[in-house]
C-alpha cells in the first residue's frame, strides 16, 4: 500500500471485465499522460481514480469525484497517478504466459 502525501492509499488489485472493459484504453492514456507524452487531462484521471482507489486516509469517499476537489494537484492528484500506473504496470507485468497472474 503506496502513503502518498502522509495519507495511506489502498489500490484494487482486481478488475472485473464486466466493470471495467474500458481499462485497458484509459491505462495507455493516463500512462501518456504520466510520461508527459499527452498533457495531464484532471477529467480523464479522476474518474479514473475513483475506480481503481478501494479506500484511503484522505477525507471524503475515494469513489466519489468530489473528493478530489480539495486534494493538491501536486501533492496528491500527481502522485495517486503515478502509483495508479505503477501498479498497473506491475499487475500486467505479473501475467505469465499462461495467461494468469502469477502470485
Amino acid at each position: 500500500m503506496p502513503t502518498i502525501n502522509g495519507k495511506e492509499v489502498v489500490f484494487r488489485e482486481r478488475f472485473p471485465a464486466k466493470d471495467f472493459w474500458d481499462l485497458p484504453a484509459k491505462i495507455t492514456k493516463l500512462a501518456r499522460m504520466r510520461a508527459g507524452q499527452e498533457e495531464f487531462d484532471m477529467k480523464l484521471a479522476v474518474p479514473l481514480l475513483t475506480r481503481l482507489i478501494e479506500s484511503w486516509e484522505h477525507e471524503g469517499d475515494p469513489a466519489d469525484e468530489a473528493s478530489y476537489d480539495e486534494l493538491d494537484i501536486l501533492g496528491d492528484i500527481l502522485p495517486l497517478v503515478q502509483s495508479c500506473t505503477d501498479l498497473l504496470n506491475r499487475l500486467v507485468g505479473s501475467v505469465g504466459e499462461s495467461g494468469k497472474r502469477s502470485t
